[in-house]
């Protein structure tokens, strides 16, 4: 008999022992916790908190079990509590918001019996023409600021892909807007924009500059003086300093996200297509076309991807620069006016449907070719 056999076979117990002892203390800390917060969510009056304690300490007692007796199967067993979780946190709000949508339901009528009314709360949205005009600046901001950020990040990437002195003094001041909340910038940023005591109005009166309405729907200039569709572009598709003051906001912002996915994309690009195309004579403008790009494809459309997903949920900047005016109402907005402001919850949870599905349209035209190219 080969000796590592028998070794084998003196150690497997301990070996058996120290994982049932690990996965018993693992969920033991799970009831711990679960118990804690159960405690407090009694202290606190919180009844949601003792529904998500008492749901958490039923699944860490199920899973010690599973982890115990069901070894071979451990791979779903790890999987069991980050689902429940997520049924918890995601779906069952789902379902309450649909139940929510098709009912007639405001703060007057929230704890009476709900009228059902069907899909009129959706009809209703889709025959409201404010929704159309939102919906279109919600669009025409997610395209500017997504595709600015976009040019903006891959320049900068491709300046920063390379070893200079003070590389990283310059990487670390340009992620430095990233860091801060959206609330802080957008409220730094109306400081600045002011019209009456701004800094940026301080530095044009010092210069003896003319004052510029920012955050104001006076239109642009350029685009209003632009003969035959001037007019049109600045009426319907908001060409006004508000907007650019937004754009300004969230450029600054967000450019550095995508500047950092689009350097680590640059980064794994492997040098050897470049070295061919050096010896053969290439253009920069030919060496990204033809390597660069192909090469990075699925790392810009993730990069899109996750910027306009968070584009599309833009709330706080906008809050912080015109509070609630109707100035920039983007769809979410619209949806906080409407559900919150108005107290009328069915057509805000309609919208926040309709606005899921429109998400997730755009996120599957993303990802739909990243699957089919790794498939």
């Amino acid at each position: 008999m080969n000796l590592a056999f028998f070794r084998g076979l003196t150690n497997a117990p301990a070996i058996r022992t120290d994982k049932v002892r690990l996965k018993i203390f693992i969920s033991v800390i799970s009831i711990i916790i679960s118990s804690i917060l159960l405690c407090l969510s009694f202290k606190f009056q919180w009844l949601d908190g003792k529904v998500i304690a008492i749901v958490m300490i039923g699944a860490a007692v199920f899973w010690i079990i599973l982890l115990i007796w069901a070894e071979r199967k451990i791979k779903y067993v790890f999987i069991i509590p980050t689902t429940v979780i997520l049924i918890i946190i995601t779906i069952i709000p789902f379902i309450y918001l649909l139940n929510l949508s098709v009912h007639n339901v405001k703060a007057v009528t929230f704890n009476k019996e709900w009228v059902f009314v069907g899909l009129r709360n959706y009809l209703d949205i889709l025959n409201n023409p404010e929704v159309f005009s939102h919906l279109i600046l919600t669009l025409e901001f997610v395209i500017v600021t997504v595709g600015l950020e976009f040019i903006i990040g891959m320049g900068f990437a491709l300046i920063l892909n390379r070893e200079f002195k003070g590389k990283r003094i310059a990487f670390s001041l340009f992620l430095m807007p990233m860091m801060s909340t959206p609330i802080v910038v957008g409220l730094m940023w109306k400081y600045i924009l002011d019209m009456n005591s701004g800094f940026m109005t301080r530095i044009l009166e010092l210069l003896n500059l003319p004052i510029i309405p920012w955050l104001t729907a006076t239109p642009l200039p350029v685009v209003k003086n632009i003969p035959m569709i001037g007019p049109w572009l600045v009426q319907n598709l908001n060409f006004n300093y508000a907007f650019l003051s937004l754009i300004i906001t969230d450029v600054w912002q967000w450019t550095p996200f995508m500047f950092l996915i689009l350097l680590a994309g640059l980064s794994s690009v492997p040098v050897e297509p470049y070295e061919a195309a050096e010896v053969d004579g290439a253009s920069f403008w030919q060496k990204f076309r033809y390597i660069t790009l192909p090469q990075m494809k699925n790392i810009i459309l993730i990069a899109l991807l996750l910027r306009i997903m968070d584009a599309l949920k833009v709330f706080d900047t906008i809050w912080a620069l015109f509070g609630s005016s109707i100035l920039m109402r983007t769809l979410n907005m619209y949806i906080f006016n409407e559900g919150i402001t108005k107290w009328n919850y069915s057509v805000g949870a309609a919208m926040s449907v309709f606005v899921l599905i429109f998400v997730s349209v755009i996120s599957n035209f993303f990802i739909r070719p990243i699957y089919l190219k790794e498939k």
